[in-house]
Protein backbone atom coordinates (compact mmCIF):
# COMPACT_ATOMS: atom_id res chain seq x y z
CA UNK A 1 0.00 0.00 0.00
CA UNK A 2 1.69 3.23 -0.94
CA UNK A 3 0.17 7.09 -0.30
CA UNK A 4 1.46 9.08 -2.99
CA UNK A 5 1.57 12.89 -1.84
CA UNK A 6 0.96 15.66 -5.33
CA UNK A 7 1.48 19.35 -4.37
CA UNK A 8 -0.93 21.01 -6.33
CA UNK A 9 -0.38 24.90 -7.56
CA UNK A 10 -3.57 24.92 -9.60
CA UNK A 11 -1.68 24.87 -12.80
CA UNK A 12 -2.23 22.27 -15.84
CA UNK A 13 1.36 21.63 -15.14
CA UNK A 14 1.25 20.56 -11.78
CA UNK A 15 -1.46 18.29 -12.61
CA UNK A 16 0.43 16.12 -15.21
CA UNK A 17 1.61 14.02 -12.47
CA UNK A 18 -2.14 12.44 -11.33
CA UNK A 19 -1.60 9.50 -13.78
CA UNK A 20 1.26 8.19 -12.66
CA UNK A 21 0.26 8.62 -8.96
CA UNK A 22 -3.04 7.21 -9.84
CA UNK A 23 -1.37 4.15 -11.00
CA UNK A 24 0.94 3.21 -8.42
CA UNK A 25 -1.78 4.13 -5.72
CA UNK A 26 -4.01 1.72 -7.69
CA UNK A 27 -1.33 -1.00 -8.23
CA UNK A 28 -0.32 -0.63 -4.25
CA UNK A 29 -3.89 -0.11 -2.90
CA UNK A 30 -3.21 2.85 -1.45
CA UNK A 31 -4.50 6.79 -1.99
CA UNK A 32 -3.15 10.45 -3.31
CA UNK A 33 -2.86 13.19 -0.83
CA UNK A 34 -2.87 16.35 -2.38
CA UNK A 35 -1.36 19.39 -0.96
CA UNK A 36 -1.13 23.32 -1.91
CA UNK A 37 0.83 25.77 -0.42
CA UNK A 38 -1.11 29.15 -0.40
CA UNK A 39 0.88 32.30 -0.55
CA UNK A 40 0.40 35.11 1.85
CA UNK A 41 -0.97 37.58 0.89
CA UNK A 42 0.99 41.10 0.59
CA UNK A 43 -1.82 43.50 0.71
CA UNK A 44 -2.35 45.71 4.22
CA UNK A 45 -6.47 44.29 4.82
CA UNK A 46 -4.95 41.00 5.74
CA UNK A 47 -8.06 38.90 7.05
CA UNK A 48 -10.07 39.25 4.40
CA UNK A 49 -7.83 38.42 1.44
CA UNK A 50 -6.69 34.56 4.08
CA UNK A 51 -10.35 33.49 4.15
CA UNK A 52 -10.71 34.09 0.49
CA UNK A 53 -7.29 32.01 -0.45
CA UNK A 54 -8.23 29.98 1.77
CA UNK A 55 -11.49 28.93 0.74
CA UNK A 56 -10.08 29.17 -3.10
CA UNK A 57 -7.43 26.34 -2.31
CA UNK A 58 -10.33 24.53 -0.82
CA UNK A 59 -12.72 24.92 -3.55
CA UNK A 60 -9.51 23.37 -6.43
CA UNK A 61 -8.79 20.42 -3.87
CA UNK A 62 -12.07 19.04 -3.36
CA UNK A 63 -12.45 19.58 -7.11
CA UNK A 64 -9.42 17.57 -7.50
CA UNK A 65 -10.20 14.98 -4.90
CA UNK A 66 -13.76 14.90 -7.06
CA UNK A 67 -11.88 14.29 -10.12
CA UNK A 68 -9.39 11.42 -9.53
CA UNK A 69 -11.90 9.40 -7.64
CA UNK A 70 -14.43 9.53 -10.35
CA UNK A 71 -11.40 9.07 -13.13
CA UNK A 72 -8.84 6.67 -11.49
CA UNK A 73 -10.85 5.05 -9.23
CA UNK A 74 -8.44 5.80 -6.71
CA UNK A 75 -9.22 7.13 -2.81
CA UNK A 76 -7.34 10.75 -2.39
CA UNK A 77 -7.46 13.70 0.51
CA UNK A 78 -6.11 17.38 0.68
CA UNK A 79 -4.61 19.59 2.77
CA UNK A 80 -4.05 23.64 2.49
CA UNK A 81 -1.11 25.39 4.32
CA UNK A 82 0.26 28.72 4.18
CA UNK A 83 4.02 28.81 3.52
CA UNK A 84 6.46 28.99 1.25
CA UNK A 85 5.70 25.52 -1.59
CA UNK A 86 9.16 23.51 -0.50
CA UNK A 87 8.30 24.02 3.16
CA UNK A 88 4.93 22.91 3.08
CA UNK A 89 5.38 20.02 0.82
CA UNK A 90 8.14 18.39 3.59
CA UNK A 91 6.12 19.40 6.10
CA UNK A 92 3.11 17.25 4.70
CA UNK A 93 5.71 14.58 3.80
CA UNK A 94 6.64 14.14 7.46
CA UNK A 95 3.61 14.02 8.94
CA UNK A 96 3.41 10.24 8.79
CA UNK A 97 2.08 7.80 6.09
CA UNK A 98 3.67 9.25 2.81
CA UNK A 99 5.71 7.06 0.69
CA UNK A 100 6.28 8.77 -2.60
CA UNK A 101 6.12 12.37 -3.77
CA UNK A 102 5.12 12.80 -7.00
CA UNK A 103 5.56 16.65 -8.63
CA UNK A 104 6.59 18.24 -12.11
CA UNK A 105 9.06 20.27 -12.67
CA UNK A 106 9.68 23.83 -14.28
CA UNK A 107 12.02 24.18 -17.46
CA UNK A 108 14.05 26.92 -15.41
CA UNK A 109 17.76 27.40 -16.92
CA UNK A 110 20.49 29.49 -16.90
CA UNK A 111 20.88 32.90 -14.37
CA UNK A 112 16.92 32.44 -13.55
CA UNK A 113 17.31 29.20 -12.04
CA UNK A 114 20.31 29.67 -9.78
CA UNK A 115 18.64 33.15 -8.59
CA UNK A 116 15.48 31.47 -7.80
CA UNK A 117 16.16 27.44 -7.45
CA UNK A 118 13.59 24.85 -8.37
CA UNK A 119 10.97 23.41 -5.60
CA UNK A 120 11.49 20.14 -6.57
CA UNK A 121 14.99 19.78 -6.43
CA UNK A 122 14.86 21.51 -2.89
CA UNK A 123 12.35 18.96 -2.16
CA UNK A 124 14.62 16.26 -3.54
CA UNK A 125 17.29 17.36 -1.39
CA UNK A 126 15.11 17.48 1.69
CA UNK A 127 12.35 14.95 1.60
CA UNK A 128 12.02 12.26 3.72
CA UNK A 129 10.89 9.72 0.88
CA UNK A 130 11.44 9.13 -2.55
CA UNK A 131 10.37 11.28 -5.20
CA UNK A 132 8.82 11.16 -8.56
CA UNK A 133 9.99 14.22 -10.77
CA UNK A 134 8.19 14.62 -13.78
CA UNK A 135 10.39 16.46 -16.38
CA UNK A 136 9.05 19.44 -18.30
CA UNK A 137 10.66 17.86 -21.32
CA UNK A 138 8.42 14.85 -20.52
CA UNK A 139 4.91 16.38 -22.70
CA UNK A 140 3.28 14.08 -24.41
CA UNK A 141 4.56 11.02 -22.70
CA UNK A 142 2.18 8.09 -21.81
CA UNK A 143 2.45 8.58 -17.97
CA UNK A 144 0.13 5.74 -16.52
CA UNK A 145 2.22 3.11 -18.11
CA UNK A 146 5.11 1.85 -16.69
CA UNK A 147 6.14 -1.29 -18.03
CA UNK A 148 10.38 -0.81 -18.53
CA UNK A 149 12.72 0.87 -15.47
CA UNK A 150 16.43 1.99 -15.35
CA UNK A 151 18.67 2.41 -12.89
CA UNK A 152 21.59 3.89 -13.23
CA UNK A 153 24.72 2.35 -10.88
CA UNK A 154 28.40 3.25 -10.09
CA UNK A 155 29.72 0.60 -7.98
CA UNK A 156 28.52 1.84 -4.17
CA UNK A 157 26.73 0.65 -1.94
CA UNK A 158 24.62 4.30 -2.10
CA UNK A 159 23.78 2.98 -5.74
CA UNK A 160 22.71 -0.40 -5.06
CA UNK A 161 21.11 0.67 -1.91
CA UNK A 162 17.58 1.36 -4.38
CA UNK A 163 17.67 -2.01 -6.31
CA UNK A 164 15.40 -3.59 -3.43
CA UNK A 165 12.71 -1.14 -3.02
CA UNK A 166 12.69 -0.44 -7.04
CA UNK A 167 12.48 -4.48 -7.01
CA UNK A 168 9.16 -4.56 -5.18
CA UNK A 169 7.80 -1.47 -7.05
CA UNK A 170 8.71 -3.52 -10.44
CA UNK A 171 6.91 -6.45 -8.87
CA UNK A 172 3.62 -3.90 -8.01
CA UNK A 173 3.60 -2.68 -11.46
CA UNK A 174 5.00 -5.36 -13.67
CA UNK A 175 7.84 -3.76 -14.87
CA UNK A 176 11.05 -4.56 -16.11
CA UNK A 177 14.39 -3.50 -15.00
CA UNK A 178 17.38 -2.19 -17.04
CA UNK A 179 20.84 -1.99 -15.07
CA UNK A 180 23.27 0.98 -16.50
CA UNK A 181 26.50 1.60 -15.73
CA UNK A 182 29.19 4.01 -17.66
CA UNK A 183 32.90 3.67 -17.98
CA UNK A 184 35.18 6.36 -18.76
CA UNK A 185 36.70 4.96 -22.69
CA UNK A 186 40.82 4.14 -21.32
CA UNK A 187 43.00 6.48 -22.60
CA UNK A 188 45.19 4.38 -24.33
CA UNK A 189 47.71 1.16 -23.74
CA UNK A 190 48.55 0.17 -20.03
CA UNK A 191 51.90 -0.07 -19.25
CA UNK A 192 53.91 -1.19 -16.23
CA UNK A 193 57.09 0.10 -14.79
CA UNK A 194 59.37 -0.86 -16.78
CA UNK A 195 57.23 0.59 -19.67
CA UNK A 196 56.61 -2.65 -21.29
CA UNK A 197 53.06 -3.12 -22.62
CA UNK A 198 50.49 -4.86 -20.34
CA UNK A 199 47.43 -4.47 -22.55
CA UNK A 200 46.60 -3.00 -25.33
CA UNK A 201 44.03 -0.60 -25.85
CA UNK A 202 41.87 -2.90 -27.51
CA UNK A 203 42.35 -5.15 -24.91
CA UNK A 204 42.36 -2.83 -22.02
CA UNK A 205 38.79 -2.51 -23.32
CA UNK A 206 37.58 -6.04 -23.53
CA UNK A 207 38.71 -6.12 -19.77
CA UNK A 208 36.10 -3.24 -19.20
CA UNK A 209 33.81 -5.19 -20.64
CA UNK A 210 34.61 -8.64 -18.82
CA UNK A 211 34.72 -6.56 -15.63
CA UNK A 212 31.22 -5.13 -16.54
CA UNK A 213 29.37 -8.04 -16.89
CA UNK A 214 30.96 -9.32 -13.48
CA UNK A 215 29.79 -6.49 -11.53
CA UNK A 216 26.49 -6.77 -13.00
CA UNK A 217 25.55 -10.26 -13.56
CA UNK A 218 25.04 -11.25 -9.92
CA UNK A 219 22.77 -8.39 -9.27
CA UNK A 220 20.69 -8.88 -13.05
CA UNK A 221 20.45 -12.25 -11.99
CA UNK A 222 19.37 -11.38 -7.84
CA UNK A 223 16.59 -9.54 -9.48
CA UNK A 224 15.32 -12.49 -11.51
CA UNK A 225 15.11 -14.60 -8.11
CA UNK A 226 12.69 -12.23 -7.17
CA UNK A 227 10.89 -12.62 -10.16
CA UNK A 228 11.29 -9.45 -11.99
CA UNK A 229 12.84 -9.31 -15.37
CA UNK A 230 15.80 -7.69 -15.87
CA UNK A 231 18.86 -6.93 -18.06
CA UNK A 232 21.76 -4.91 -18.19
CA UNK A 233 23.54 -1.61 -20.58
CA UNK A 234 27.52 -1.13 -19.66
CA UNK A 235 28.80 1.10 -22.19
CA UNK A 236 32.12 3.40 -22.14
CA UNK A 237 31.14 6.91 -22.03
CA UNK A 238 32.09 10.90 -21.26
CA UNK A 239 29.05 12.48 -19.96
CA UNK A 240 27.45 11.06 -17.11
CA UNK A 241 23.79 12.84 -17.27
CA UNK A 242 23.38 12.65 -20.93
CA UNK A 243 24.88 9.00 -20.66
CA UNK A 244 22.37 7.71 -18.38
CA UNK A 245 19.42 9.21 -20.49
CA UNK A 246 20.85 7.93 -23.42
CA UNK A 247 21.44 4.63 -22.23
CA UNK A 248 17.78 4.75 -20.39
CA UNK A 249 16.17 6.04 -23.87
CA UNK A 250 17.99 2.72 -25.71
CA UNK A 251 16.02 0.80 -22.92
CA UNK A 252 13.08 2.16 -23.67
CA UNK A 253 12.73 2.86 -20.05
CA UNK A 254 9.33 4.83 -18.96
CA UNK A 255 11.06 5.10 -15.80
CA UNK A 256 14.71 6.03 -14.28
CA UNK A 257 15.10 5.16 -10.98
CA UNK A 258 18.67 6.72 -9.05
CA UNK A 259 20.42 7.35 -6.02
CA UNK A 260 21.63 10.98 -5.31
CA UNK A 261 23.70 12.11 -2.30
CA UNK A 262 21.41 15.63 -2.21
CA UNK A 263 24.99 18.17 -2.30
CA UNK A 264 23.96 21.50 -1.18
CA UNK A 265 25.89 24.69 -0.77
CA UNK A 266 29.42 25.49 -2.38
CA UNK A 267 29.56 21.81 -2.39
CA UNK A 268 26.63 22.03 -5.04
CA UNK A 269 27.62 24.84 -7.05
CA UNK A 270 30.97 23.22 -7.67
CA UNK A 271 29.91 19.80 -8.52
CA UNK A 272 26.09 20.13 -9.61
CA UNK A 273 24.15 16.71 -9.45
CA UNK A 274 23.94 14.19 -12.18
CA UNK A 275 20.40 13.91 -10.67
CA UNK A 276 19.34 17.33 -11.32
CA UNK A 277 21.26 16.94 -14.98
CA UNK A 278 19.61 13.87 -15.93
CA UNK A 279 16.15 15.96 -14.78
CA UNK A 280 16.89 19.00 -16.99
CA UNK A 281 17.91 16.69 -19.92
CA UNK A 282 15.62 13.68 -19.99
CA UNK A 283 11.97 12.98 -21.51
CA UNK A 284 11.94 9.97 -19.22
CA UNK A 285 9.94 10.85 -15.37
CA UNK A 286 12.86 9.99 -12.80
CA UNK A 287 12.11 7.98 -9.31
CA UNK A 288 14.93 9.59 -7.32
CA UNK A 289 16.08 8.29 -3.57
CA UNK A 290 17.47 11.50 -1.67
CA UNK A 291 19.79 11.62 1.00
CA UNK A 292 17.37 10.68 3.92
CA UNK A 293 15.68 7.59 2.15
CA UNK A 294 18.76 6.29 1.56
CA UNK A 295 20.13 6.48 4.92
CA UNK A 296 17.11 4.65 5.83
CA UNK A 297 17.84 1.93 3.20
CA UNK A 298 21.82 1.78 4.26
CA UNK A 299 20.90 1.68 7.69
CA UNK A 300 18.74 -1.35 7.33
CA UNK A 301 21.57 -3.25 5.24
CA UNK A 302 23.94 -2.96 7.83
CA UNK A 303 20.89 -4.30 10.48
CA UNK A 304 20.00 -6.93 8.13
CA UNK A 305 22.48 -9.88 8.11
CA UNK A 306 21.24 -11.92 5.33
CA UNK A 307 19.78 -8.86 3.03
CA UNK A 308 18.59 -9.63 -0.54
CA UNK A 309 20.84 -7.84 -1.84
CA UNK A 310 24.52 -8.03 -0.92
CA UNK A 311 26.80 -4.95 -1.93
CA UNK A 312 28.75 -6.02 -4.57
CA UNK A 313 32.63 -6.27 -4.83
CA UNK A 314 33.83 -2.75 -7.02
CA UNK A 315 36.14 -5.00 -8.71
CA UNK A 316 39.76 -3.17 -9.90
CA UNK A 317 37.02 -1.04 -12.34
CA UNK A 318 38.33 1.98 -14.66
CA UNK A 319 37.08 5.45 -12.88
CA UNK A 320 33.27 5.70 -13.14
CA UNK A 321 31.71 8.40 -15.49
CA UNK A 322 28.34 7.50 -14.05
CA UNK A 323 28.15 8.72 -10.31
CA UNK A 324 25.50 9.20 -7.97
CA UNK A 325 25.76 12.97 -6.91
Amino acid sequence: MADILVPLDGSTLAERVLPWAATVARATGGQIRFVEAIGYPVTADVIAPVDDLKAAASDYLDSQVEQVQCTYGVTAKAAASFGPAAAVILTEASSGGVDYIAMSTHARDGVRRAVLGSVAEHVLRESPVPVYLLPAAAHGRELSAIKRIAIPLDGSALSQSVLEPAAAFAQQLGATITLIRVYEPPEGAVFDEHGAMVRSADQEVDRIAFLAEQYMGPLVRELQRLGVEANSRSELGHDAANDIVRLAEAAEADLIVMATHGRSGLDRLRHGSVTEQVLRHSHIPLLAFGRIPLKSLLAEEVRASATSFKIADAFSMPRVVQGVV
